[in-house]
């Protein structure tokens, strides 16, 4: 065992969890021995601080890692073409490929062009689908391994590279940084990440009281909020690109508009616009079509009780406007606020 495992192990045992300890000290619980690959790099424990008898859960480390600051933008986040072409193909791939191939002319053969409805509930045909969930398999393993291993050799060599230009005196010119669009849905976590990324030092104790009064009152209003999961969609090459390029465009903060117009589209839904918890695009947003608007409002009667229905539209909201029954209330939505 090094001189210094040794030491570092008894601050360890004493500050950290067990899997935090073995995490620091390469030790792998299969082995019995201190001498095993790392579990977790990403260890959120700070060793310098139990050696020296200080915190180690910093607040500032869970900070920084909740938002990012210790990542490095310049990592790659996809292979580049060149990279992908300069590989060897893979020889298991390759051999799925050719069998799949040879099946399928053998069932274009005897089923025609229609073989895959043809030979369902044969054996060839079980076994051409079989193959291709292989192929389908293979591929996907593939592409996240390249994508690990090609982060991971960035990382690897950009210190390397980062201490030979302070070695050599390598003048580098900076490029200039422009800051990334960063658009949330609410402008509460706008505000709080503000608060967040402020690492101002020349503040008096009342201005840091403040700031932590302010934080601590956003969290509470963000909590009372809704977000709506955006899921991303799969672009082409093309408009990857563009959505790049306006990425790295300054950042230009939008007002966040707060009315409600009373007369509304048809294909509004009344209760999402008196949601206050969402954010206003999600409030004023509108269906495709006026039968897919009125099954998403027919779920919101189904989630009330019956009796009176107070109208949901902010405007009706402040007057406190309640309708005795459904019908009045469909009948007030529809003369007032124009929704069928």
């Amino acid at each position: 065992m090094p001189p210094l495992i040794l030491p570092l192990t008894n601050e360890c045992v004493g500050s950290a969890t067990t899997a935090v300890r073995d995490q620091i000290l390469r030790h792998n619980p299969q082995t019995g021995v201190f001498c095993g690959s790392y579990i977790n790099e990403k260890v959120r424990f700070i060793v310098q601080d139990a050696v020296l008898d200080k915190p180690t859960d910093s607040g500032f480390l869970r900070v920084f890692t909740h938002i990012s600051l210790t990542c490095d933008s310049r990592a790659p986040q996809t292979v580049p073409d060149e990279v992908r072409d300069a590989l060897p193909p893979d020889p298991e791939l390759v051999q799925l490929k050719l069998e799949q191939q040879e099946l399928r002319l053998e069932l274009k053969r005897l089923y025609g062009h229609a073989f895959v409805q043809g030979s369902i509930g044969t054996e060839a045909g079980e076994e051409y689908r079989q193959l291709n969930r292989q192929i389908a398999t293979v591929t996907k393993t593939l592409e996240q391994e390249l994508k690990r291993e090609y982060r991971r050799d960035y990382f690897y060599r950009i210190h390397n590279e980062e201490l030979e230009k302070i070695i050599k005196q390598v003048t580098v010119v900076t490029p200039t940084y422009v800051e990334p669009v960063v658009k949330h849905q609410l402008p509460e976590r706008t505000q709080l990440q503000e608060i967040m990324c402020d690492l101002s030092k020349d503040l008096n104790p009342r201005d840091i009281v403040m700031r932590r009064i302010h934080a601590i009152d956003t969290m509470v209003a963000l909590s009372r909020r809704q977000e709506v999961q955006c899921h991303k969609s799969r672009l082409s090459k093309s408009s990857s690109a563009s959505s790049l390029e306006e990425s790295l465009k300054v950042k230009e903060e939008s007002p966040v508009p707060n009315t409600f117009p009373l007369m509304c589209e048809e294909t509004r839904c009344i209760f999402c616009i008196g949601d206050d918890r969402q954010s206003y695009d999600r409030r004023m947003r509108k269906f495709s079509k006026p039968d897919k608007m009125k099954d998403h409002v027919e779920r919101h009667f189904k989630k009330r009780t019956p009796g009176k229905y107070e109208c949901c539209h902010p405007v009706c909201k402040a007057e406190g406007l309640l309708l005795n029954n459904i019908i009045l209330f469909k009948n007030h939505v529809e003369m007032v606020h124009g929704i069928t």
